[in-house]
């Protein structure tokens, strides 16, 4: 049983689950990415040194340090993604986020006045979409990336 099943309310009961397309892992961690193949690239230009022993290890352990770092946080951003959750409920649209220190948003399905799905060229490719629900208070709507 996850955060979001022991937040329901008596004889509320899950109609729908999701969380965000695992392309989001890529654009959200586009620098952690970036830092990888740079890594990578160090790591490679590192066995094209020939002159100096000592550039070499440092071009090596410059690409070691670089490749960990954007593994670990490439890590962290597929186990955030893995942590949030979008919830329908019999009473309520949810969004759950967070690893140790989690975030609930709710709107409750009387509240809201309008839903609306934007998707683009990529998303219809890849099969995801963003969702604006508005609800009854002023300009107020939540946003939900990459469905």
């Amino acid at each position: 049983m996850g955060y979001a099943d022991r937040q329901l309310t008596t004889g509320e009961s899950i109609a729908y689950r999701a969380r965000q397309h695992w392309l989001a892992t890529v654009v959200n961690g586009r620098r952690a990415w970036l830092l990888l193949v740079a890594g990578l690239a160090v790591l490679v230009l590192s066995t094209q040194v020939k002159d100096p022993a000592t550039a070499q290890q440092l071009m090596l352990y410059a690409g070691l340090a670089l490749t960990a770092v954007a593994l670990l946080w490439i890590g962290l951003i597929f186990w955030d993604w893995q942590n949030e959750e979008y919830l329908v409920t019999t009473r309520r649209v949810i969004k759950v986020e967070g690893i140790l220190n989690k975030r609930l948003a709710d709107s409750a399905l009387e509240k809201i006045n309008d839903a609306v799905v934007d998707q683009n060229l990529v998303g219809r490719l890849f099969g995801y979409a963003d969702l604006d629900i508005l609800t009854a208070n002023e300009g107020s709507f939540d946003r939900f990336r990459m469905l």
